[in-house]
């Protein structure tokens, strides 16, 4: 384990720490950035919602209730946290979840509350999306809570690193998965969805 030292006032660096690394947390308007300095020396990745106040109470427990109030149901398998099928192979997906599988080898899922696309590359899935069939018709000048979306999904937006924020796109990162999580509004009249994918995470 490595060793580490907190030192509480102001005083001279004592010698075993010269030339090491170390991070200064009085200077309360770079807190941020020297915590970040701190997690990724270790090797870690610094997830900065954390220090977002406004965002920690954004549990599964909140989203679900925020769900409910946008008219979303908990929804069951097979659309329960859609992200578990990437990496997984098509045959292996297609037993658990069914639905109609084409002729790219993707495999489309639909019933009266969301659809669901899983795309194939190769033999596996690398992607997937969940329109939520309640929330259209959608358009995308229309401002819109994400974490109803997410919390529907069983998902929970404190365990995801808001990375930008548009009117008709949310997109997270989710660090521990290393997946891209996207929640928007394609299109105009469209439902809202939410995508998981693996190629842009972290870009």
């Amino acid at each position: 384990m490595t060793p580490f030292c907190i030192l509480y006032k102001p005083c001279e660096l004592p010698g075993f720490l010269l030339g090491k690394f170390y991070a200064d947390f009085t200077d309360a308007d770079n807190y941020a950035s020297a915590l970040k300095r701190l997690v990724e020396s270790m090797g870690l990745v610094f997830n900065k919602s954390v220090l977002n106040a406004e965002r920690n109470g954004a549990t599964l427990g909140v989203a679900l209730d925020r769900a409910f109030i946008f008219n979303l149901q908990m929804l069951s398998k097979p659309f329960h946290r859609p992200f578990q099928y990437i990496g997984m192979s098509v045959k292996g997906v297609f037993s658990i979840v069914g639905g109609e599988l084409n002729s790219a080898g993707n495999i489309i899922v639909e019933n009266d509350e969301c659809k669901m696309f899983l795309e194939a590359e190769g033999n596996f899935i690398t992607f997937v999306e969940v329109d939520l069939k309640r929330t259209e018709p959608f358009n995308q000048n229309q401002e819109f809570d994400p974490e109803p979306i997410l919390g529907a999904l069983s998902i929970n937006p404190s365990e995801l690193d808001l990375v930008r924020a548009q009117i008709h796109c949310h997109t997270y990162y989710d660090h521990k998965k290393k997946l891209k999580v996207t929640v928007m509004c394609v299109y105009d009249g469209g439902p809202i969805s939410a995508a998981f994918g693996s190629k842009y995470y972290g870009m």
